[in-house]
């Protein structure tokens, strides 16, 4: 049943095509940097991703529902990052026109998707011996995650036909941004202080 609904046309399955290569090797990426392994290398992650979430925030605007989900995602992160005792890095908006009702769920998908990343960063970290108690990124229950997750899909599959491409693309130039933010290049990256 899952193999036919990963065939069948959705918005969903138009982002996951898309963005496959960008997501595996920003994945890739952050394990070769050594991020996973204490949660020394995971604040540097932690703080590329929001500063990626905080910069693009204001532009989701348009969209409440969306920007709340985004909201949350910079809020816990920036908690987190305070609770490794990093400061958090200075976020630029980015100087964009407001995100289109498609780039809004592009741009959420990559930030909701990194929950779900959450989860193995978080057996594995544990696993490594790290304290992961008290971080909000970190101690979020799988069902309850997952859950989270179920619901955007819900609302991103309401998302008509012509604009999927428009979310597969936003969601694309945000992993590519990630990546970008992890390898250093990314101007405003001096990040690693705290």
């Amino acid at each position: 049943m899952r193999a036919q609904r990963e065939t069948e046309e959705s918005a969903i399955t138009r982002i996951r095509q898309a963005t496959a290569a960008s997501h595996q090797r920003l994945e890739a990426l952050i394990e070769s940097l050594g991020m996973l392994r204490d949660l020394q290398g995971f604040g540097g992650h932690l703080a590329r991703l929001y500063r990626h979430c905080a910069a693009h925030y204001a532009l989701l605007a348009a969209y409440p529902d969306l920007q709340k989900l985004v909201g949350e995602r910079r809020d816990e992160l920036l908690a987190d990052l305070q609770g490794l005792g990093r400061q958090p890095p200075a976020v630029q908006p980015r100087a964009h026109t407001p995100f289109t009702r498609a780039q809004c769920f592009g741009f959420t998908y990559v930030m909701e998707g990194s929950r779900l990343g959450a989860l193995a960063i978080a057996k594995r970290l544990s696993n490594e011996g790290a304290p992961i108690e008290g971080l909000q990124s970190l101690s979020r229950t799988p069902a309850a995650t997952r859950q989270r997750w179920f619901s955007f899909c819900e609302r991103l599959s309401e998302l008509p036909a012509d604009e999927w491409d428009e979310a597969a693309a936003t969601a694309l130039d945000g992993f590519r941004a990630l990546t970008q933010a992890h390898l250093g290049s990314d101007p405003d990256a001096n990040i690693d202080a705290g």
